[in-house]
């Protein structure tokens, strides 16, 4: 058995601020902090490299952080992958869980015969894992360790949601070390 625990829900939308709108909307959720247009430096999508043009906008509902990310190319990605698979229609795409040793659980499902999806360097290292359907998520491997990156950014997140009046649910992201 994996250690390692669910950290983000992540869904492709069309419309990335109505998509997070109607988050905050239904469920309260937010506030929603995001990145246009962010750059993929370092990515890699069945093992070619290529910059997809993506906007990302997160918020911590209980705990769980949501993401919701809209491609702005056609560019191959597991996002459009996923709207190719299911008619056009948004949903969730991917599962991020957090492992205390990335490197380790990386080689763990390498020698398990698991091949990469797709590979993110900057601003955050990440890994999705996606067997051959859409039928269920991928799976997003993070590690989170202070200080790194994704830590600063999950808790800029989960620190705001928890202290969160309802007001200015629209937010850039602020810089991260």
């Amino acid at each position: 058995m994996v250690d390692s625990r669910i950290v983000q829900l992540g869904f492709v939308v069309i419309h990335l601020h109505d998509a997070a709108m109607e988050w905050t909307r239904r469920f309260g959720v937010g506030p929603w902090f995001y990145w246009e247009h962010l750059g993929n430096r370092d990515y890699r999508f069945r093992g070619e490299e290529g910059e997809p043009d993506i906007s990302t906008a997160m918020a911590d509902w209980n705990g769980i952080q949501i993401q919701l990310v809209q491609q702005h190319d056609m560019s191959p990605s597991p996002h459009t992958e996923w709207l190719a698979a299911h008619g056009g229609a948004p949903g969730l795409n991917h599962i991020a869980v957090a492992v205390p040793d990335f490197a380790a659980e990386v080689a763990r499902r390498a020698a398990a015969g698991e091949t990469t999806l797709s590979e993110a360097g900057t601003p955050a290292n990440n890994v999705f894992y996606h067997w051959g359907d859409w039928n269920l998520p991928a799976i997003e491997l993070s590690e989170r360790r202070p200080p790194s990156i994704v830590e600063q950014l999950y808790e800029i997140v989960a620190q705001a949601a928890a202290d969160w009046d309802g007001t200015d649910p629209w937010r850039p992201m602020p810089p991260l070390n």
